[in-house]
C-alpha cells in the first residue's frame, strides 16, 4: 500500500454531512444530509434550481412589450437565473416568456449583476397571451 506521501496515494474526497433529527426512519437508523458547499457558502435560494439547458426566452414589460432576449440558465418553481443578450437595466417587475413552451410568468428582479439576472416568481395567477401574441413572440427579435 502506498504511503500518504506517495503521489500515487489518493484518498476519496471528504464530504460534510449533518445528522437529521426528527426524520422518520426505521428504529435504530440514523439519517444524514450531505451539505452542499454552494448552498452553505452564501447561496440564499429558498429552493434548488435545475439547469434548463440554456433555453431561450424573452423579457417583457407589464404590457407584454418586448424588452430583451435572454437565456434561461436555471429554474425553480419560484425563481430563475437569466442571462441577458446585452447589458441593460430592467424594470423591477417583468414578465418572462419561454420560447420553448410559450409559458408567460410574472416576475420581480431579485438581483442583477451585469448580464446575469435573478428573478423571483411569486405564487399567483399566470398572465395569459393570445395565440397571435405567442406566435409574434416566438419570431426572431433582435436588440440594437
Amino acid at each position: 500500500m502506498p504511503s500518504p506521501s506517495d503521489p500515487r496515494h489518493s484518498e476519496a474526497p471528504l464530504i460534510d454531512a449533518v445528522k437529521v433529527s426528527g426524520a422518520e426512519t426505521r428504529p435504530g437508523a440514523v439519517t444524514y444530509r450531505v451539505l452542499d458547499p454552494a448552498r452553505e457558502n452564501g447561496d440564499k435560494r429558498a429552493e434548488t434550481r435545475k439547469r434548463t439547458r440554456l433555453r431561450s426566452g424573452k423579457i417583457l414589460d407589464g404590457a407584454n412589450r418586448f424588452l430583451i432576449d435572454c437565456q434561461i440558465h436555471d429554474r425553480s418553481e419560484h425563481g430563475a437565473r437569466l442571462i441577458l443578450v446585452a447589458r441593460v437595466k430592467l424594470p423591477r417587475r417583468i414578465r418572462l416568456f419561454s420560447d420553448l413552451d410559450g409559458e408567460l410568468l410574472e416576475g420581480a428582479i431579485a438581483w442583477q449583476r451585469g448580464q446575469n439576472v435573478g428573478v423571483t416568481f411569486p405564487p399567483q395567477a399566470k398572465p395569459n397571451l393570445t395565440p397571435a401574441q405567442i406566435t409574434a413572440l416566438r419570431k426572431k427579435i433582435y436588440v440594437v
